[in-house]
C-alpha cells in the first residue's frame, strides 16, 4: 500500500488534485487535508500533532523513552539503596525494581506525550516547498493503482511537490 503526499500552494485546492480521479473513485479514496503551514517547522508540528501513523514514525522515540526511563529508575533506586538503605541491603532487587518501574514510567510518559516525528520522505518534501502551503494526504492505495498514478501526474501538472510512501 502507498500513500501520496502533496504540498499544495495557496490557491491550489485539494479538489484540483482529486479531479484526476475517475468518477466514483472519490468516496472510496481516504483523504486528509492538513491546515495551512507557514514554514517547515510549522508543517512538522502539524504532522506530529495529527498523530497519523501513515505520516509519522514513533517507535524510535518510544524505545528511547523506555530505555531512558529504565536507566533513570535504576540509578534512583540504587542510590536510595546505597545511600539510605531503603531496600534493606538488597542492591540487586533495588537495581531490578528501579529498572522495571523506570521503563514502565518512561513508556507511559512517551505514550501520553507522544514521540511521533515526521517521516523522512515528508521532511525531504518540505525542503522543496514554497510556504505557506497545505499538506494533502491520499491513501493508502495499492502501489500500482491507476488512481495513484493519475493523482501523481496531476500533482506534476500543478507543480505541487509530492512524494509516495510505502
Amino acid at each position: 500500500m502507498a500513500m501520496l503526499f502533496a504540498l499544495l500552494p495557496v490557491g491550489c485546492a485539494p479538489d484540483d488534485v482529486l479531479q484526476a480521479l475517475p468518477l466514483g473513485a472519490k468516496p472510496t479514496t481516504p483523504i486528509r487535508v492538513y491546515a495551512l503551514a507557514q514554514d517547515r517547522r510549522h508543517l512538522a508540528s502539524l504532522v506530529r500533532d495529527g498523530r497519523d501513523r501513515n505520516a509519522t514514525r514513533w517507535l524510535g522515540g518510544m524505545a528511547k523513552c523506555v530505555a531512558g526511563g529504565s536507566v533513570i529508575g535504576c540509578a534512583t533506586a540504587t542510590t536510595l539503596e546505597l545511600g539510605f538503605g531503603m531496600f534493606d541491603g538488597m542492591t540487586g532487587v533495588a537495581f531490578a525494581f528501579g529498572a522495571a518501574v523506570g521503563a514502565f514510567l518512561g513508556g507511559f510518559t512517551a505514550a501520553m506525550t507522544g514521540t511521533e516525528r515526521m517521516r523522512d520522505e515528508l521532511l525531504e518534501l518540505g525542503a522543496h516547498a514554497t510556504f505557506p502551503c497545505r499538506l494533502l494526504q491520499i491513501g493508502p492505495l495499492p502501489i500500482g493503482d491507476a488512481r495513484l498514478l493519475a493523482m501523481k501526474a496531476r500533482c506534476d501538472e500543478l507543480g505541487a511537490p509530492r512524494c509516495v510512501c510505502d
